[in-house]
């Protein structure tokens, strides 16, 4: 069967992949970060060798983060001091027991536990390098798959569908996914497809040529004149239960302006967990749209 005309580059697998390459980009940074930061700790600490007394002076047990214990003591210039330290738990304290601390002699500011086997400082830093390690290969391994496929499907002979445009949205139109549900030898599918910029307006009950490998692959399919889709996901013999798909064109306007999402989950990541992780945060939000066919989400898509 002779291949259609196409008028229109595939992007999708391009910003697919950058989206791919700038994650493992951000997550090398983490873990790169987290380690410096470790470093830097043990090395701040191992040059505290200044040691002062210090009492407990309260307990905060909490249920989903460090706990805290508050300490009071005399500082290096000889003030009353309170001190504030996060702790693995404070189940074994009681108020008023000893609770030595520590500084170093040019940096009498920053003050350590004498007993760093109760600080949950590093722990975190190793949980962000294991987390990142693994969001890591699970993305390598996740897109490798995906492409693989697409690879053997686009080489598989080809079949006459008819196709139409379906969209699912997300609540608050934060994104729009495409889907086709194609017709063709008596069966109806239903593929979730990866975004291309050319996806506007209604294509309904149009001819294509589609491709799967073997009888469970997913479906890359060539709309003439227009493009090439590629799959974001398996293909179904049912419509999907889980969200609602509406016809292209039922919906007017663009897509909610999408960007204070990713500057608000950078912001969050870069408070609690460095600009590393922040960065690695908002890349995750984006891609994660990516690869379940959404439009990139900085662009302006009226589907």
């Amino acid at each position: 069967m002779g291949g259609v005309a196409r008028g229109n580059r595939s992007t999708s697998w391009r910003w697919g992949l950058a989206a791919w390459i700038a994650l493992i980009a951000a997550y090398s940074a983490v873990i790169v970060d987290n380690n410096r930061r470790i470093d830097a700790y043990e090395r701040a600490v191992a040059a505290a060798s200044v040691r002062a007394e210090g009492h407990v002076a309260a307990v905060e047990p909490r249920s989903k983060v460090d706990d805290v214990v508050e300490v009071i003591g005399v500082d290096a210039w000889g003030r009353e001091a309170r001190w504030r330290f996060k702790v693995r738990s404070v189940a074994d304290l009681r108020v008023g027991e000893p609770f030595p601390v520590m500084w170093a002699p040019e940096a009498p500011a920053v003050v350590y536990p004498v007993d760093q086997s109760r600080v949950s400082t590093v722990d975190h830093l190793v949980a962000g390098i294991v987390l990142a390690g693994v969001g890591a290969l699970l993305l390598a391994g996740g897109w490798t798959a995906r492409l693989v496929r697409w690879w053997w499907a686009a080489r598989s002979p080809a079949r006459r569908y008819r196709a139409t445009l379906l969209l699912s949205y997300s609540p608050g139109r934060l994104t729009a996914t495409p889907w086709l549900r194609l017709s063709g030898d008596g069966t109806t599918w239903y593929q979730r497809m990866m975004w291309e910029p050319w996806l506007t307006g209604a294509l309904e009950h149009i001819p294509v040529e589609a491709r799967r490998a073997g009888r469970r692959g997913p479906f890359v399919v060539d709309v003439p004149r227009q493009g090439r889709l590629w799959p974001a996901g398996r293909a179904r013999r049912r419509e999907p239960s889980t969200v609602e798909l509406l016809e292209a064109g039922s919906y007017e306007g663009a897509l909610t302006r999408r960007w204070p999402i990713l500057f608000v989950s950078f912001v969050f990541g870069h408070v609690t967990l460095g600009p590393a992780a922040g960065a690695a945060i908002a890349l995750t939000f984006a891609a994660t749209i990516l690869f379940f066919g959404g439009p990139p989400i900085l662009l302006t898509w009226r589907p």
